[in-house]
């Protein structure tokens, strides 16, 4: 249940952002890295490419 929370609050988050990635991992209190290791985990890190 907590992986599905995490990843809906990261989802809103990139949808909020425009997909910038930087973005979204700051506002998230995130380091970038944990960012893409968590979007590639789950199959996400090509949605939006480009938009860092």
């Amino acid at each position: 249940m907590m992986l599905r929370v995490e990843r809906q609050l990261i989802e809103n988050t990139l949808r909020r952002c425009h997909f910038h990635k930087d973005r979204a991992a700051k506002e998230l209190g995130l380091a970038r890295s944990s960012l893409f290791k968590r979007l590639k985990l789950w199959g996400l890190s090509a949605e939006e490419d480009g938009a860092n």
